[in-house]
Order: structure tokens, then C-alpha cells, then sequence
């Protein structure tokens, strides 16, 4: 007699575990859509479905705050005006309390007199140097995969992990997260580590002090999407992928308890 096969087999079983990346619905938050054209253009090409607008009221507008919060992720472009997303503590907790993630891409809204992600109130503008881990870091972020490491000969920098970004970027002027934030990529001079990437985990606080309503990610993005070199499109794309891998349900943990049953079966 044959053994008897079960129907889920080891192959496809990292399919039944592991969420994967999938089309979604994103809001992109900007001033100025025709100069963000390229980069709606671009995230339409990963299959996702865009968005834009102002949205610059959800402290007194509660159907702005209804649609942010129906979208897979928010993605807060370059292209805002800082003072019209913080005119205040209410504003502020507003933006804190959404309940889809948000990518905030403007460097200016994240100062520590804005939405306090980064301790510092001073701007470096037009920074389009490379993007690295910060020193000391033992282990290069998952968020870095498909970078490739770029030959720019400074002195400064020589000792460090090297990725290419974008060639206009306004960057934070020092200064280091805040609350309960990760730094995640910096400037890549061993001297100036300016925050370029830092994240938050739902729940977690910024230096604002409110709990936030979902995760949160800090990438400074340029003006123009023209702007970027291949490593900044591919961080980009990490970062918008890794919010949108959706958390096991229940349903997926039972299958998976009697899929690793069954096949414990079939070794014994």
C-alpha cells in the first residue's frame, strides 16, 4: 500500500507562515500631487492603489481621520508644508492616534517641534550623500536588503557600510529619535550621523508623549522622486513592504498547529 501524502507539504508551508507584501490601499498625504506625480506613478506600478490629498485638518475633520484610517498605509510626502500638520498639540495627537501605519517622508514635520521623532529643530538641506547603518550596529537592518554598497572615495566615510541615496534630501541636523523610536539608517559620516531612517512600534511613544494608534516609520524622501538612485527606490519599497505583511490571524495559527501535527506524524 502507497503511505498516505498529506495535502500541505513541507514546500508550500512557508506560504501557510509568512505573510507576504500584497496590493493595497495607500494614502499619500502632499501639497502638491503634479509634483508628486512620479511617485504615485511609481507605487501604482508595485499594484498598490493611490490616493492623494491635502488632509491637512484631521483635528477638527473627522472624515479625514476616516479615511486615513481605512487605507493600508499613510505615506506623508516631502512635498507638505510642516506648520500646516502641527499648528498644535491637538493636531499633533491626531496624527499620533491613526490606526493604519504611517511613512512620514518629510524631515521637516519630523523636528522636535513638530511631531518630535527626531530631537532637533534644525534642518541639513540638499544632503545627497549615502545612507548607512549606524556605528556600532553588529547587524545591517533588514530594511537595507537589495542595497548595493556604492564606491565613493571620502575619508570620512570610508570606514563605514556605504549605500547610495538620494542626491536631494533635507535630512535632520543631528540630533537622535525620540521616545521609544529605533534609528535605523544615518548620515554615512562617522562624524554626522544624521537620522535619514527610524521607526516606532505600535503603542510606543515619539517625543509628543502620546501612544501611537500603529507603527510608524521616519525615511526623509526627496522633493522629486526623480531625485532618487536606485538604493533610495529600493528602500522606498522595503519600507512600504514591511508595513503592509499582515499579522497572522487565528485562523492562519490553527492551520499551522495541525499542518506541524501532521507532518510530525508522517516522520514517526
Amino acid at each position: 500500500m502507497k503511505p498516505r501524502h498529506s495535502r500541505f507539504t513541507p514546500s508550500i508551508l512557508p506560504f501557510l507562515l509568512v505573510g507576504a507584501a500584497h496590493a493595497a490601499s495607500l494614502v499619500l498625504v502632499t501639497g502638491d500631487a503634479g509634483r508628486d506625480a512620479d511617485l504615485v506613478a511609481h507605487l501604482e506600478s508595485l499594484g498598490h492603489t493611490v490616493t492623494t490629498g491635502a488632509y491637512g485638518a484631521i483635528d477638527t475633520n473627522p472624515s479625514e481621520v476616516a479615511a486615513l484610517n481605512s487605507a493600508d498605509l499613510v505615506i506623508i510626502s516631502r512635498n507638505t508644508n510642516s506648520g500646516d500638520y502641527a499648528s498644535g498639540a491637538t493636531e499633533v495627537a491626531a496624527w499620533d492616534s491613526l490606526t493604519t501605519p504611517v511613512l512620514l517622508g518629510n524631515a521637516y514635520i519630523a523636528r522636535n517641534n513638530r511631531w518630535s521623532y527626531v530631537d532637533t529643530a534644525l534642518i541639513q538641506a540638499d544632503y545627497g550623500n549615502d545612507i548607512s547603518a549606524p556605528s556600532g550596529t553588529a547587524t545591517v537592518h533588514p530594511l537595507f536588503a537589495g542595497l548595493t554598497p556604492n564606491t565613493i572615495a571620502d575619508p570620512a566615510i570610508s570606514g563605514l557600510e556605504k549605500y547610495s541615496f538620494s542626491s536631494s534630501s533635507d535630512i535632520p541636523d543631528g540630533g537622535t529619535v525620540m521616545g521609544d523610536g529605533m534609528t535605523i539608517g544615518v548620515r554615512n559620516n562617522i562624524s554626522f550621523q544624521n537620522v535619514i531612517v527610524a521607526s516606532w512600534e505600535a503603542g510606543g511613544m515619539t517625543g509628543s508623549g502620546n501612544p501611537l494608534g500603529s507603527d510608524r516609520y521616519f525615511y526623509a524622501l526627496p522633493e522629486d522622486f526623480s531625485s532618487f538612485d536606485a538604493n533610495g527606490v529600493q528602500l522606498l519599497d522595503n519600507i512600504v513592504d514591511a508595513t503592509l505583511v499582515p499579522e497572522p490571524g487565528a485562523a492562519v495559527l490553527t492551520l499551522t498547529f495541525f499542518v506541524a501535527a501532521g507532518l510530525k506524524r508522517r516522520r514517526s
